[in-house]
């Protein structure tokens, strides 16, 4: 009896900080995602203003993908065209990459920044919350030199275990 009695107590501290570090302890909060290794600048808490692009080559692009692919095929069309590296552009047709475009755009809808995970001038990887709320992380990568274009767009897809 003494071991559940403890089990409970236990259950119902750790209900009670993470109902604090919700409804508005920082500090708290803070703490709690520090113990899963994520940095609290490169969160948005629920109810607060959202997370920020970075200030990178890397994060200006990532932001105006994003603004492309929410806009429609023929803003994606004009953005592969003005931003796309001339490495990356045979391999794959234009319709090849508006097939791709439109099954990614049905299946996950209107795109938002949720979160930061890395980020350097040339490599950024992001948390972007689909139409459905399902977060989706996003790697973005733009050549290191003059003239940044883009190289890269990846999801890096979540492995589910059974």
């Amino acid at each position: 009896m003494r071991k559940s009695s403890s089990l409970v107590l236990v259950a119902i501290a750790v209900l009670a900080i993470g109902a604090a570090a919700w409804r508005g302890g920082d500090f708290l909060w803070t703490k709690l995602l520090e113990l899963h290794g994520i940095h609290r600048a490169t969160v948005t808490r629920p109810g607060t203003a959202p997370t920020e692009w970075p200030a990178t080559r890397a994060g200006a692009m990532a932001r105006n993908w994003v603004a492309a692919f929410n806009a429609g095929i023929d803003a994606m069309r004009k953005f592969r065209a003005e931003n796309l590296a001339p490495e990356v552009m045979p391999q794959r047709t234009e319709e090849e990459r508006d097939d791709s475009y439109r099954g990614l755009r049905g299946r996950l809808g209107d795109l938002s920044l949720s979160s930061v995970v890395s980020s350097s001038a040339a490599d950024l990887e992001v948390v972007l919350t689909a139409a459905d709320g399902s977060p989706q992380n996003f790697i973005f990568a733009v050549e290191k030199e003059s003239p940044w274009k883009l190289l890269e767009v990846r999801i890096r897809e979540a492995h589910h275990f059974p």
